[in-house]
């Protein structure tokens, strides 16, 4: 939820400042694809093992 709100906010502000087609075209082309981006990079990190080791060094402390 917190990801569309900022996607909406930034889209807002840079609307304000140009409002281009062009503009328009790429904010919408990059702000849609940041799921895909957040997505790579949770499944890199759960392959890794890294959200294991986090929990496991927790639980020793």
């Amino acid at each position: 939820m917190c990801g569309r709100l900022l996607g909406l906010l930034v889209f807002i502000a840079l609307l304000s400042v140009n409002d281009s087609p062009q503009v328009i075209t790429l904010l919408m082309l990059l702000l849609g694809a940041s799921p895909l981006g957040s997505w790579l990079v949770l499944r890199r990190l759960l392959r890794g093992g890294l959200i294991h080791r986090l929990e496991e060094r927790r639980m020793i402390e």
